[in-house]
């Protein structure tokens, strides 16, 4: 029979010396490291105060501002009024990620620009600054639509299995 209590006093003394032995020699145990890049997230931090809210609006202040300037230099060239390479035409695209009718093209945006497919080296360049910003703002409003209309929404957005689906799932669990 295995004495449980001494089992345990064993894994505290063995955890108590790994505490122990990085604080002696200055590094940091995974659950610090953890807590610290967690505080460090800027996504985290900007959705959270936007979570705060009682009933959370598009922030389309910030939109006309800071991020349509910036698309409108770096993607007008081919996505504007003169052209419309992929048929998408950024300056007309619906910045309310809420309630717009614009969302699919929005995350299609996203994509590309996360990516660093667009814009072409070639073309105009979009510095990193600017790109991060674009990027933060697309995500940020994203993230607290699509938490607003799942909210909102009475339906599921899950789907049944087909029987086909649902026998090769049980095979694969089975």
């Amino acid at each position: 029979m295995i004495d449980v209590s001494n089992a345990l006093r064993r894994v505290s003394l063995v955890a108590l010396l790994g505490v122990m032995c990085c604080a002696l020699t200055g590094q940091q145990t995974f659950e610090q490291l953890k807590a610290k890049g967690a505080l460090r997230s800027s996504y985290r931090q900007h959705a959270s105060q936007r979570a705060l809210q009682a009933e959370p609006v598009p922030d389309l202040e910030t939109f006309r501002k800071e991020i349509q300037p910036i698309l409108a230099k770096a993607c007008s060239q081919c996505h504007g009024p003169k052209k419309q390479k992929g048929d998408l035409r950024v300056d007309t695209l619906d910045a309310d990620l809420f309630k717009g009718n614009d969302v699919d093209w929005w995350l299609e945006v996203l994509a590309v620009l996360t990516n660093g497919e667009m814009p072409p080296e070639d073309d105009v360049e979009l510095g990193d600054e600017d790109r991060q910003r674009v990027i933060e703002w697309l995500a940020s409003e994203m993230q607290v639509a699509s938490s607003v209309r799942r909210a909102t929404t009475k339906h599921s957005s899950f789907r049944r299995m087909t029987r086909y689906e649902y026998n090769y799932a049980l095979q694969d669990l089975l």
